[in-house]
């Protein structure tokens, strides 16, 4: 969502809120079943590596000088 306020030429004001329904979706899952030097089996195999990061906002405030 952005702002320009009418009484301040140039100057933008900007809120941006990311992952808004906090998913926690994995990214990432550990995809390797063995070790390839040993053949040991990996015990993390299929579970999640990285999840998105938590809901979050975002707040901006710029001013184009050249006007």
């Amino acid at each position: 969502m952005s702002y320009l306020p009418s009484g301040a030429k140039g100057l933008t004001m900007r809120l941006s809120v990311l992952n808004l329904f906090n998913n926690d979706k994995p990214l990432l899952l550990f995809e390797q079943y063995e070790n390839l030097n040993n053949g040991a089996k990996y015990t993390n195999y299929k579970l999640p590596k990285y999840f998105n990061s938590p809901r979050y906002a975002r707040f901006q405030v710029q001013y184009d000088f050249s006007l």
